[in-house]
């Protein structure tokens, strides 16, 4: 045992020796020689973590006065990742912007979203432990008086209990982001839209921790009226996911369907209308975007269902994987011509064949006649060719007549 703790002691007085040179040559701009003693004592795994923390943070200024710019930004990022320290915090993004590297680079590769759902996926497999580790700061101690209250009482329901019996009515809503401070928030609809709380979120370890209650809203009839409908909305895509695995499964395995309307699963069954987007705004219903044609093989990051269209620039999707995730419409449009979608927003004239095109111009005029049954006629005919008519439409949005702006509008609106 003493010659454990005299080797251990021994190391430490060598690291200290490396460390206090490495700060000395630093001052002196001797950087290559600062570089050699601060990495000493990064390589070593010292239990000491204030010295691994400013060893890396003094090698990151090493590098930068080295010139070194891509290692005195990895330092720098490295030490975010272990300090909870806000004077190394802040010295290490100084470091970092000056090399030139952007906040936003620095966040957790998974989205404030994407670790909520996460930790629904822990709560519903009853990895409490896995859940937890997701909860930091403020929120954790709070979580954890509730805990002990409720068991003090012999109550046998939890925080995480709760996530476990209806997740469906837990949303999430909205995510943003403090680059400068490290810190996020997510937005959750509760309660099938009655309740709006938003947690603040801290980085932890690489990843994304709720570590407090921002705020917290009862709302109003009719924005709960909203946020129910995009609950179900949101709901109906992670059943056209589960739907599809399990007709392809109990098929050949492989082809999905070629529409979403020949679903039938055991959990489209008591949910006739689970293909059907709905929109808070007005009530209409659409189908779901849908691309026929992939196959369970294919890339699961494939998109093959999304929302019809987007509410405040953002549009939901869902991955072949089963995931539901949002994403900004320009991301979208993009990811969707790059995986040869045929949607409206990205149909060009070039696209079309010659003779849709002639019926398409054919029609367009019908909006406005003075018999009912031919602009009813007209306007079926367009909704039926779908999204080769778009780039007709769209430079119809303008035209004199209100009829046929308003008809136009309406039917780019469902495409």
């Amino acid at each position: 045992m003493t010659n454990i703790v005299e080797l251990t002691l021994a190391a430490l007085v060598g690291l200290a020796s490396n460390f206090h040179a490495g700060v000395e040559n630093l001052n002196n701009k001797s950087y290559d020689k600062a570089i050699i003693d601060f990495t000493a004592v990064v390589q070593s795994g010292s239990s000491v973590a204030e010295m691994q923390e400013l060893a890396l943070l003094y090698r990151a200024e090493a590098q930068a006065g080295q010139g070194n710019k891509v290692a005195a930004m990895q330092d720098a990022t490295n030490l975010l990742m272990i300090t909870s320290d806000v004077t190394r915090k802040s010295k290490a993004l100084a470091i970092y912007r000056a090399q030139g590297g952007a906040l936003q680079d620095l966040r957790p590769k998974e989205s404030p979203r994407a670790a909520f759902a996460r930790f629904l996926a822990l709560c519903l497999s009853n990895d409490v432990a896995g859940a937890r580790q997701l909860i930091s700061g403020p929120l954790r101690n709070t979580l954890d008086v509730c805990e002990k209250a409720n068991a003090g009482r012999g109550r046998e329901r939890t925080i995480f209990t709760e996530f476990t019996r209806n997740p469906e009515s837990f949303l999430a809503v909205s995510e943003s982001f403090d680059d400068t401070n490290q810190t996020a928030t997510l937005t959750l609809s509760v309660g099938n839209g009655q309740v709006l709380a938003t947690l603040g979120l801290v980085r932890q370890g690489g990843a994304w921790s709720a570590a407090s209650l921002v705020s917290y809203e009862m709302l109003g009839r009719d924005r709960r009226i909203a946020q129910t409908q995009s609950s179900r909305n949101l709901a109906n895509l992670r059943v056209i996911g589960q739907a599809l695995r399990q007709q392809a499964a109990d098929g050949d395995g492989a082809t999905l369907p070629a529409r979403l309307e020949d679903l039938k699963s055991a959990v489209t069954l008591n949910n006739p209308q689970f293909h059907l987007f709905t929109d808070a705004a007005s009530g209409k219903q659409l189908p779901f975007l849908y691309r026929a044609g992939l196959k369970l093989s294919d890339a699961p990051d494939l998109l093959v269902a999304a929302t019809p269209m987007a509410v405040e620039g953002t549009r939901y999707v869902l991955q072949l994987s089963g995931a539901v995730m949002p994403l900004a419409e320009e991301q979208f449009v993009r990811m969707a011509d790059e995986q040869k979608w045929v949607i409206a927003a990205l149909v060009k004239k070039a696209d079309v064949s010659a003779e849709i095109a002639a019926e398409v111009t054919a029609l367009i005029p019908k909006l406005a006649d003075a018999d009912a049954k031919v602009r009813a006629a007209a306007k079926k005919r367009l909704q039926e060719i779908g999204a080769p008519a778009a780039p007709f439409l769209r430079e119809q949005k303008k035209h004199a007549d209100p009829e046929i702006r308003a008809t136009v509008r309406e039917l780019l609106k469902m495409n």
